[in-house]
């Protein structure tokens, strides 16, 4: 109750109140079960991917909620990630670490590399697999040769906290190469194997394609959530700019690069796109010429210019919008709510009043969720009381922050 009462999201309320999102579902769930190596017909690896976009307060959250929920029970590795200024979108080590520490393993608890590496998975055929996996990607020279050298290190030193060195630079922390290179010149059978570090500007990429490897060595795969995609409207221009080609690498928009066996559902603002992208008006100031005009003037940024244009065009055309609340819908869950409520406290909550403000057709699903609680909130602890409540709408925020965080400070 006191999620429901907050607006926050939350697993309990998921299993209470459900999803009342068809088509959205629906959408994931094939998301699921695809296969990791479909292709588009012509052999082209497919996106796994979803963006939604709904008001604020239509319920974007509890949906990702909902579809974390999904994502466990079919034991996929689940990741749900916040934007925010500690989680900024365009800096792909941050997001990186950030999908790692919220990860979320079926059935366990614990960080995801303590998990994965846990019980016999070292005495099992999958581990065999996933090492000659690892190294067939060195040799190619798709991730460095770090990653299969950490693991012979790891499965062949007892050492705890040479492991916990290595687990953390998997998940995105620094690590000095001897700590991985020592060991191997010290034991005869791995002397010759190669350990060079990845470069920086490429570690990132390389730590994600090698953790969505060792998810599927245990699991389905691996699930990623992106809640509160608008608030990259509140970050500089270039760092927008920055934001949209990540999303489309991320979706896999218009041919960007992107890893095929993830899965990557997003939720964003259904006006985003009109407040910044493409403003009405022709204002001068729109992303849509500003953004990739921004990684243009920079020769380090230039050739992202491509993906921000797809990162945008995909916030603009593939989003799905999420539907409005459902007359039926809103009644089945104004049932649940009450009966709810009136378990919670002991207190025989009465049918909530009609609501004042925006008309029917313009509520979101949290008019309908709020406004009863905060009803059943005065009557109980004041009784007699005569509550009005007026409903209003919410809007985003969608004023650039400069002081968000210096680009040098990130970049």
């Amino acid at each position: 109750m006191e999620a429901l009462r907050c607006g926050v999201p939350s697993e309990h309320v998921v299993e209470v109140l459900g999803s009342a999102q068809p088509a959205a579902e629906e959408r994931f769930a094939a998301l699921l079960n695809g296969a990791p190596s479909s292709t588009d017909g012509a052999g082209a690896p497919v996106s796994r991917s979803l963006l939604v976009a709904g008001g604020f307060g239509a319920g974007k959250s509890h949906l990702l909620n909902h579809f974390e929920k999904l994502a466990l029970a079919a034991d996929f590795v689940c990741s749900r990630v916040t934007v925010s200024k500690e989680t900024p979108f365009f800096h792909p080590d941050r997001l990186f670490r950030a999908a790692v520490r919220c990860a979320r393993v079926p059935g366990r608890s614990g960080p995801l590399f303590e998990e994965l590496c846990a019980g016999d998975f070292w005495r099992r055929p999958d581990s065999g697999r996933f090492m000659r996996l690892v190294d067939g990607r060195a040799r190619n020279g798709e991730i460095a040769s770090m990653f299969p050298a950490s693991l012979w290190v790891y499965e062949s030193d007892p050492d705890a906290g040479l492991r916990a060195d290595i687990e953390g630079w998997w998940s995105g922390e620094k690590m000095l190469v001897s700590r991985v290179r020592d060991p191997l010149r010290q034991n005869p059978d791995h002397r010759k194997v190669e350990c060079r570090a990845p470069k920086a500007h490429e570690i990132a990429r390389q730590r994600l394609r090698f953790a969505a490897d060792f998810i599927r060595a245990r699991y389905r795969g691996w699930v990623v959530l992106f809640d509160e995609l608008e608030l990259v409207a509140q970050y500089s221009l270039l760092q927008r700019a920055r934001s949209y080609a990540a999303l489309a690498g991320w979706f896999g928009a218009d041919g960007a690069p992107f890893l095929e066996d993830v899965v990557v559902a997003g939720a964003i603002t259904d006006d985003f796109a009109a407040a910044k992208i493409r403003p009405p008006g022709g204002k001068v100031s729109a992303d849509f010429d500003a953004a990739p005009a921004a990684l243009r003037r920079k020769p380090r940024y230039e050739p992202l210019a491509g993906d921000c244009a797809a990162g945008m065009r995909l916030i603009e055309q593939d989003a799905l919008p999420l539907a409005a609340p459902d007359p039926a819908v809103v009644a089945d869950i104004g049932t649940r709510l009450r009966r709810l409520y009136s378990e919670a406290y002991g207190w025989d909550a009465p049918e909530p009043r009609a609501l004042e403000g925006p008309a029917e057709g313009s509520r979101r699903m949290r008019h309908y969720i709020r406004a009863p609680i905060a009803e059943w909130d005065i009557l109980r602890l004041s009784p007699g009381r005569d509550p009005r409540l007026v409903v209003d709408e919410q809007r985003p925020d969608y004023e650039e922050r400069l002081d968000l965080e210096a680009e040098s400070e990130v970049a």
